[in-house]
């Protein structure tokens, strides 16, 4: 059973046709619709298993959604501590409840308590999500919402001013503080795919109408790079150690 507070389910509003040439070139994507009543929506997948969204709509940043058990409280909770509830809880038909919020510093996140759509039906393996960050210019204070909201315990890298934010003992996603050098860069989460061989998917990235804006470089974590797709929508991938 998937933690409350965890990131369970990412989604894409963007040229749908585009998106699935790119991503099925570059990770591996397949997609299945998710029924007449949804458009053009539909789930990109890994070997079968669910890994996001992808719909119609003006191109916008990735959008990732953290598990709840209870949408309205949680969206109540949110409140409390200051945060700001900018799409309220509604039904997404018999698939879930969905609502978005906006922390302290800024950037929107979404929320998701499942019906029949429990979330992502892997993670790690490649192409499929593997971990998520949140860049922000009030580090301390969104860890700290975040933390309170969720229940989640927190640890800090002094060397760059990055919190990783726990779960019953696991690492769920990471809070960025936000340099100088993002100046004209709004606050906003990042995704992160796990790839078999970084060097490889960059080749792919590329070929298939995308941009490496960063990298490749390796951390203690993985072989990192930063990408953005044909639609201007900005995704890191790691190979992971």
């Amino acid at each position: 059973m998937r933690r409350t507070g965890t990131p369970c389910w990412l989604d894409l509003q963007t040229d749908v046709e585009r998106a699935k040439a790119f991503y099925g070139a570059a990770l591996g994507w397949t997609f299945t619709p998710i029924g007449p009543e949804f458009g053009e929506w539909c789930i990109a997948r890994v070997d079968g298993e669910a890994v996001a969204g992808v719909g119609p709509g003006e191109p916008r940043p990735w959008q990732v959604f953290l598990h709840t058990d209870d949408i309205g409280e949680t969206c109540m909770a949110a409140r409390a501590a200051g945060g700001t509830v900018t799409v309220v809880p509604g039904d997404v038909g018999e698939l879930g409840r969905a609502a978005q919020l906006r922390d302290p510093g800024g950037a929107i996140v979404g929320l998701w308590q499942p019906g029949t759509h429990a979330g992502f039906g892997v993670t790690e393996a490649p192409g499929a999500p593997a971990w998520f960050e949140v860049n922000t210019r009030e580090g301390e204070a969104v860890r700290d919402f975040f933390a309170g909201l969720f229940d989640l315990s927190a640890e800090t890298m002094t060397e760059m001013v990055y919190h990783t934010l726990h779960a019953d003992g696991r690492p769920c996603y990471g809070v960025l503080q936000m340099t100088d050098a993002w100046e004209g860069i709004d606050p906003v989460w990042t995704a992160y795919f796990a790839v078999a061989d970084a060097d490889a998917t960059l080749e792919r990235v590329k070929k298939a109408g995308g941009a490496v804006l960063y990298g490749p470089f390796d951390t203690p974590f993985g072989r990192v790079a930063v990408c953005k797709d044909p639609m201007d929508t900005v995704f890191s991938t790691i190979q992971l150690p």
